[in-house]
């Protein structure tokens, strides 16, 4: 029930849904709470304690907005290219030509006008997310260009789109890998920069 939300007392929304499990802020909060109990070293908490500023803060921000789920998205994005930026990555959200024209990227390293790397980062990903991925490979205007997405939350179903990821990674061996921030979170993060390092070096 809504009258036992943990979280009223940093929530801006006027009241809670019926069902407390559908409400994103205390979905996220439970999820970033159980991972404190999982990762105990320093770095790992202060990322999950980033996270949660940011998230908390946007949440509030669109307490009354109708396109709260998607401000929520692009606050887990900002969050990622600001990571990348910290490591000395740059990074840009917008237009990449394809060959079908253009699409909206969440990031592209080092800029969308020449991008050796795109990340399509996502809170949730469900298979018809999972196969956008693939149309982007199959309409890359240059082919060396490495595609990661990174998500938050656990995929699903999870193991049909493990399977198809696994598929991706021995088809397009190092252009292509994904990163799930539970699983562990500086380690995540860490592989994230060294997928964008890679080819962002080179190209400057």
């Amino acid at each position: 029930m809504s009258s036992v939300c943990p979280y009223r007392n940093i929530c801006r929304r006027a009241s809670c849904p019926p069902n407390i499990r559908d409400c994103g802020l205390f979905s996220f909060l439970k999820a970033t709470n159980q991972q404190k109990q999982t990762f105990r070293n320093k770095r790992d908490l202060q990322l999950i304690s980033d996270l949660e500023r940011n998230y908390v803060h946007a949440w509030n921000r669109h307490a009354t907005s109708a396109g709260k789920g998607s401000a929520m998205g692009c606050c887990f994005e900002e969050w990622i290219r600001k990571i990348l930026k910290r490591n000395g990555i740059p990074s840009q959200k917008g237009f990449v030509g394809f060959r079908f024209g253009k699409f909206q990227v969440d990031a592209a390293i080092p800029s969308c006008k020449s991008p050796c790397t795109i990340l399509e980062i996502k809170m949730r990903v469900d298979i018809q997310s999972a196969l956008m991925i693939r149309g982007l490979f199959d309409q890359l205007t240059n082919p060396d260009t490495k595609i990661g997405l990174v998500t938050f939350y656990d995929y699903t179903p999870k193991r049909q789109i493990m399977n198809i990821f696994s598929s991706w990674k021995r088809r397009f061996q190092k252009r292509f890998d994904c990163f799930h921030i539970e699983n562990g979170w500086s380690t995540e993060i860490a592989r994230i920069v060294n997928f964008c390092l890679c080819l962002s070096s080179s190209a400057n």
